[in-house]
């Protein structure tokens, strides 16, 4: 487990530094990332739940770092959107309650990131089983419910490569209003149209 998530960890500097303007909440990141890999490497865990507060620790300042971000939009004059879309804000959903979680996104940017990791998470789960691997066997996660754990954890691997393409993806486009239908609870998902073609860019 902890080779996984220092494994995990050396995966998100290569987007930071790409794809994150320089700044003190990056910088934090990448020495929060250091730091981590550091101690995944040279340290001895008895406890799991040890191993996750490192890989925490590092994610709240890799998210941290995207806070700010701008979104573009064309004719919001006519369709405005919500002025929090206009920036990246939190990975957390504000539709998920007091205790907000990263499902069922309430902002445009995490609702393509959860489209996009369920795009790979399918990719990866249809290796493991060509490769011969059983998908419900983990390291991390379990399979409760049958969830297919060792996918999972696969996907653990592919998630900053994910955010970089999400990232590139929102830098080079425009959006408008019709990209995106907001459920009555808040909820943000994706129109056809942009699906498909996020589900394209988180497939290569």
């Amino acid at each position: 487990a902890a080779d996984l998530i220092r494994r995990k960890i050396v995966s998100t500097i290569p987007t930071l530094e790409a794809h994150i303007p320089a700044s003190k909440t990056r910088e934090m990141a990448l020495e929060k990332a250091d730091t981590g890999i550091a101690r995944l490497s040279r340290e001895t865990f008895s406890d799991i739940g040890a191993i996750f507060a490192i890989e925490g620790e590092c994610a709240a300042a890799y998210f941290q770092s995207w806070h700010g971000l701008p979104v573009r939009w064309r004719g919001i004059e006519r369709r405005p959107v919500p002025q929090e879309w206009r920036a990246y804000n939190w990975r957390s959903s504000r539709a998920s309650g007091v205790k907000a979680k990263n499902r069922n996104a309430s902002h445009p940017i995490n609702a393509m990131l959860n489209y996009a990791y369920t795009v790979k998470q399918a990719q990866v789960q249809i290796a493991a089983i060509a490769d011969g691997y059983d998908p419900t066997l983990g390291i991390m996660h379990n399979s409760n419910n049958g969830s297919p754990a060792w996918v999972l954890d696969m996907i653990e691997l592919e998630r900053a490569a994910v955010d970089a393409a999400v990232l590139q993806f929102v830098r080079d486009r425009t959006f408008a209003a019709a990209d995106f239908i907001v459920r009555k609870d808040g909820v943000c998902r994706l129109s056809p149209q942009l699906a498909r073609m996020v589900a394209s860019m988180a497939a290569q």
